[in-house]
């Protein structure tokens, strides 16, 4: 009870600021600045934040002696099905930047993520968060049977993005199903991912993804699963939604106002 109470205060931000908005699902957002050495933390406006109003990460989200501000975004999220969020942290004349990192808190409906920032920043400038909360649609789909001990498609729809599967086995973690598509183009107002499903609808966790050694402009996904299990494979998006804070104060007020 503490930690939801703890955690519905703190995302009730002051009427009007600029570091708290509504997704279009209704999960609510608070972006707040951390400088963990000095354990201060404050608002985009530069009024303070009781750093111990929180909620409790699930796991440590830095170590305490960070002398650089980390800009935090604190989701409570309205999504049932425990998908975890996805986070971009855009400042001018860059490119978006994905969240150093994420996870969830105590209570489990909220989540935290940021961008640990570098030094020199300015003290005040724009920074815009984008933030897609909930599940993933297929926007296209290959189904696989087995035909004579090997996998063949039996099925497609959608958007056509060509997966290419193969089987390979480690030392510890093994067996992998790798699938190369061509690079998924990058914009601002969507994501993209491929997810791997076995003939009975289950998942297979994401190991890593990397650029392909062997074919330019493909990226090679590695899934925990045996290869010849795989019954479906999926190109999926979420929308990304947006919300750019006007001068935000990368540095506390020095008076503490």
């Amino acid at each position: 009870m503490t930690f939801m109470v703890t955690a519905v205060c703190f995302l009730c931000l002051a009427k009007g600021s600029p570091g708290q908005w509504t997704l279009a699902d209704g999960s609510k957002v608070s972006v707040i600045f951390v400088q963990p050495i000095d354990k201060i933390a404050w608002r985009p406006e530069g009024t303070p934040v009781n750093l111990a109003t929180l909620p409790k990460p699930v796991v440590p989200t830095w170590t305490g002696k960070e002398t650089t501000p980390i800009l935090v975004a604190l989701i409570n999220s309205t999504d049932k099905t425990g998908t975890t969020p996805s986070v971009q942290f855009k400042l001018p004349a860059t490119t978006e930047l994905q969240e150093s990192f994420v996870s969830r808190c105590q209570p489990k409906s909220i989540w935290i993520s940021g961008y640990k920032l570098g030094p020199g920043q300015p003290a005040e400038q724009d920074v815009a968060v984008g933030i897609a909360d909930g599940g993933w649609s297929a926007a296209g789909w290959v189904s696989y049977k087995k035909s004579g001990g090997q996998l063949q498609p039996s099925g497609s729809g959608g958007e056509s993005f060509r997966p290419d599967l193969g089987g390979t086995s480690g030392a510890h973690a093994g067996p992998f199903t790798t699938v190369t598509i061509p690079t998924p183009k990058k914009a601002l107002d969507s994501l993209t991912r491929v997810a791997v499903y076995n003939s009975k609808g289950l998942s297979f966790p994401l190991s890593y993804s990397t650029a392909s050694s062997g074919r330019a402009n493909h990226t090679v996904f590695v899934f925990q699963g045996d290869y010849k299990t795989v019954g479906r494979v999926e190109l999926q998006t979420r929308d990304v939604e947006w919300h750019t804070i006007r001068v935000a104060h990368f540095k506390p007020n020095e008076g503490g106002n």
